[in-house]
């Protein structure tokens, strides 16, 4: 996907029938940028998309080998709707078993949060955090996929993303207090 105009910000998304490119313009004049797309997108190369201004209102639009003209009004927005060369069928995940455990970890720290999250793009996040009020010379450790972050301030929080979907999440959590005294924690979200 290319935008002949820097001004001219893109972002692109697909339905099970429709490529669509949703443009937003930082400039302060009326601009015309040419769009192109590869086969990649799966969107048709001929015939007449839908272009959508920002209330909504749609007009045809025309385009020929893969490419189109359009016309952004300054500082605006416009949504184009391509059509697909065939439907694509969305994949169905199944959804996360016990993806939330809590900790309780009393004074100063509270309860600890822990989330196992499903994508919708094929992958599981890791989130959790601790629901404790700012805590001074106090940190977190937190070890998942060979990843460790330090946590050494409010909000005591912390994620980590692109985990597979079907194997089990171990996570390390190490809480440390103002005196280097430490709580470990070890967690696993098995999918079993």
């Amino acid at each position: 996907m290319s935008v002949s105009n820097p001004e001219i910000n893109y972002v692109t998304a697909i339905s099970d029938k429709k490529f669509w490119i949703l443009l937003s313009s930082e400039a302060d004049t009326e601009q015309t940028v040419n769009l192109k797309w590869s086969q990649k997108t799966l969107a048709k190369k001929n015939g007449t998309a839908l272009a959508y201004d920002r209330d909504g209102k749609s007009v045809s639009l025309d385009f020929k080998e893969a490419s189109a003209n359009v016309t952004l009004p300054a500082r605006g927005f416009k949504a184009i709707a391509l059509s697909l060369e065939s439907t694509i069928a969305a994949v169905k995940y199944p959804p996360v078993k016990n993806g939330m455990k809590v900790i309780d970890l009393g004074a100063p720290w509270g309860k600890v949060f822990l989330f196992r999250i499903r994508s919708p793009f094929g992958w599981d996040t890791f989130y959790g955090f601790a629901e404790t009020a700012p805590l001074k010379n106090y940190s977190v450790t937190v070890t998942c996929d060979r990843k460790t972050q330090e946590i050494n301030h409010y909000p005591y929080e912390w994620s980590y993303n692109k985990l597979p979907m079907n194997e089990p999440i171990s996570v390390e959590l190490i809480f440390k207090d103002d005196k280097s005294r430490t709580i470990s924690k070890q967690i696993v979200f098995n999918e079993n």
